[in-house]
């Protein structure tokens, strides 16, 4: 019920686009104006190219809807956003902190690459490494048509 009316007051009356490829994705875009509206469950994300397009936005939105302003996301969906300087970033370091947390990794220590160092085995050692390589490949290349 709740997805038939954002999504109709969304297209038909905000003339968003859905995406195809995501249902929960709205965009509208005229010129240079751009906003995208990103759905889950009952909460926006909104994002607008200005200011006045999301105060508009928001307005509109709240004379449609029950709704409440949380101002400025800081965490969606277990992404942190940060805002400095002009730029936009997101990561998810608290997430990957929870899954370390949870296997009992969190002391583990980092390494850059994971792969056997070629130049310190010997030949047959050197063939079976690239055996393995090549296989992880081909599994990567099946895994990337499956998906």
């Amino acid at each position: 019920m709740w997805n038939r009316k954002i999504d109709e007051f969304l297209i038909s009356k905000q003339q968003f686009k859905r995406l195809n490829a995501d249902h929960r994705i709205y965009i509208h875009r005229n010129g240079d104006k751009l906003a995208i509206i990103a759905l889950y469950v009952d909460d926006l994300l909104i994002l607008t190219s200005n200011i006045s397009i999301m105060e508009k936005l928001k307005l509109e939105l709240s004379h449609a809807f029950e709704m409440t302003d949380c101002g400025e996301a800081h965490h969606f969906l277990g992404i942190k956003i940060n805002r400095s300087q002009g730029n936009l970033t997101i990561d998810q370091c608290h997430y990957i902190d929870q899954i370390l947390s949870k296997f009992g990794m969190k002391e583990c220590k980092s390494v850059i690459t994971p792969l056997i160092k070629l130049n310190s085995l010997d030949d047959a050692e050197r063939d079976d490494a690239r055996d393995i390589r090549n296989n992880i490949n081909q599994l990567e290349e099946v895994d990337q048509l499956l998906y």
